[in-house]
């Protein structure tokens, strides 16, 4: 049992719903709660939590939670540096031009850089799970990703691995059936750029050549989970 602090009031309810995790007090800018979690190997109970204190952390980051300063302490206002937001424009405008969109005009690429959204995963976690809704297509900006689907013992079998420019949530482009096709898995630290559908409806409708690209992906991929379907690999 290990105790930690953070800063999330509204998230405390979600925290209590498991009978693994209690809250222990509500204090100044913080709430301390304890979180149990079972390990068959007793060795490995320290990365093991190394692992899930990481998988928090990126949680966290992705929500944009943060821990304010308690009230009585006087913190002097301090402008944002704009160097974090030029390296992650950077970041963005290099993953764009590795990819699919390159073929867009430098004002319309830096546009889509400025208006999406970053989001980061942490090695080994579940980006995205065989069967979601698709609203979003995600660019791999930095990282790598696998993509996964069920074997004939059930067991995960990767299928193809994904690094920076490439892309995965393309079906998002189809009139039906805009589900994931396979389970996305970052293999290392993962950055991914979310294009939301509409901003990709408006890009495909001025430059379809965009389109007919990211529906070859659709279909090559497409045919390749229908080989494996017709000769099933046992993991």
């Amino acid at each position: 049992r290990r105790r930690h602090t953070r800063s999330l009031c509204d998230w405390s309810s979600d925290v209590c719903s498991s009978d693994l995790a209690e809250v222990v007090a509500y204090r100044e800018g913080h709430i301390c709660y304890t979180l149990q979690f079972a390990c068959s190997v007793y060795g490995v109970s320290a990365a093991l939590s190394d692992v899930l204190m990481r998988r928090i952390w990126y949680v966290a980051r992705r929500e944009g939670f943060t821990i304010p300063h308690p009230s009585q302490v006087s913190v002097p206002y301090q402008e944002p540096k704009s160097t974090t937001l030029s390296v992650l424009q950077a970041d963005c405008m290099r993953g764009l031009r590795n990819s699919c969109f390159a073929i867009l005009p430098q004002a319309d690429l830096q546009r889509l850089a400025a208006t999406s959204r970053v989001r980061e995963y942490g090695a080994q976690e579940i980006v995205l799970l065989k069967g979601t809704p698709l609203h979003s297509l995600q660019l791999i900006l930095d990282g790598e990703a696998e993509l996964l689907i069920p074997g004939a013992d059930a067991a995960l079998l990767t299928v193809g691995i994904l690094s920076m420019g490439e892309c995965f949530g393309e079906s998002v482009i189809r009139l039906h059936n805009r589900v994931a096709e396979t389970t996305v898995r970052a293999s290392t630290d993962l950055q991914v750029l979310v294009i939301d559908e509409a901003t990709l409806q408006n890009l495909i409708e001025l430059y379809p050549r965009l389109a007919r690209d990211l529906t070859t992906v659709t279909d090559i991929r497409r045919r390749a989970l229908e080989t494996l379907d017709d000769h099933p690999v046992v993991g």
